[in-house]
């Protein structure tokens, strides 16, 4: 093996080593908080629902967020985002 095949190999085996030294660092989360995160946001977002906010709601997605809820066409972006919530709020309000 030529000086340069085995350097090619040293360093392919060090970025091999630190990829997966990553993925075991992200796999460590702490998912106990995540989970208590996520139901705080859900938890908000029902409010936000109940007491009709709409941009609110909206503020919940990111500009090129794609929204698809059952009865409404998709939605991307946060103009057509905050158009579904207004019609589905409206159609809601109406019921």
């Amino acid at each position: 093996m030529t000086v340069t095949h085995r350097s090619s190999a040293l360093l392919g085996a060090a970025a091999l080593a630190l990829t997966i030294g990553g993925c075991q660092k992200s796999a460590s989360a702490d998912t106990a908080a995540i989970q208590t995160a996520i139901k705080a946001d859900e938890k908000k977002w029902n409010e936000e629902f109940k007491a009709k906010d709409q941009e609110a709601l909206v503020g919940h997605y990111a500009e090129g967020a794609y929204f698809v809820a059952p009865g409404t066409k998709a939605a991307t972006g946060s103009t057509e985002i905050r158009k579904a919530y207004s019609d589905g709020l409206t159609t809601r309000i109406s019921s």
